[in-house]
């Protein structure tokens, strides 16, 4: 996000994680990994340089091997 106050806030991604009240874990497990690959160094400009769905994909899925999620 940015922007020059509350009300004139800008997204470039918005994600929703659906799960059960009894994967309570896997919710918050799911959002920390997210965060974690957003903070990366280059995320930002690999997002925003994506043509398609496709590369969005392959950019979530580097950063998942990249850190030894698999």
């Amino acid at each position: 996000t940015s922007g020059d106050s509350l009300g004139t806030l800008s997204f470039r991604a918005f994600f929703i994680i659906v799960a059960t009240p009894d994967k309570k874990s896997l919710y918050l497990h799911t959002l920390m990994w997210l965060i974690q690959i957003a903070e990366r160094a280059n995320f930002e400009k690999e997002w925003i340089n994506a043509k398609d769905d496709k590369e969005i994909r392959n950019i979530i899925l580097k950063a998942w091997i990249e850190r030894g999620t698999f």
